[in-house]
Order: structure tokens, then C-alpha cells, then sequence
């Protein structure tokens, strides 16, 4: 787990949610082709990414206000 994450534990949340709701949709549509499944997955990273840079940039902000 990054760093990043786990500093704070709303981000944690919400990326265990998303991936959390990601396994029950795959569980719950066993039908779903591989197009469905990747275009799901492609959701999923780019969501998690935007979150990874967000906490980022407010931990980078935070150092720089303690120097």
C-alpha cells in the first residue's frame, strides 16, 4: 500500500470501496464479456490514480508549509 494512502485513512476508504464494488459487479454479472471487464478495470485505475495525485500533491503542499 502506498504511503500516500494509508497517511490518510478517508483515502484508504474510498479506494477499498471502489475496489471492493469492482469485485461485486464482476461477481454479480458472470455474463459480462472481457471488453465490459477491462473498460471496468480502465475506471477503476484511473479513479485510484487521480487520488494517488491528490494526496500527493496535499502531502507535498504540507512539507512545504513546515519548512
Amino acid at each position: 500500500m502506498d504511503s500516500f494512502r494509508v497517511r490518510s485513512w478517508k483515502m484508504l476508504a474510498v479506494v477499498s470501496l471502489t475496489g471492493l464494488l469492482f469485485g461485486v459487479s464482476l461477481l454479480h454479472w458472470p455474463t459480462i464479456t472481457i471488453v465490459a471487464i477491462a473498460l471496468l478495470f480502465a475506471g477503476y485505475t484511473i479513479v485510484d490514480e487521480f487520488l494517488v495525485l491528490a494526496a500527493a500533491s496535499r502531502t507535498a503542499g504540507l512539507e512545504q508549509t513546515r519548512r
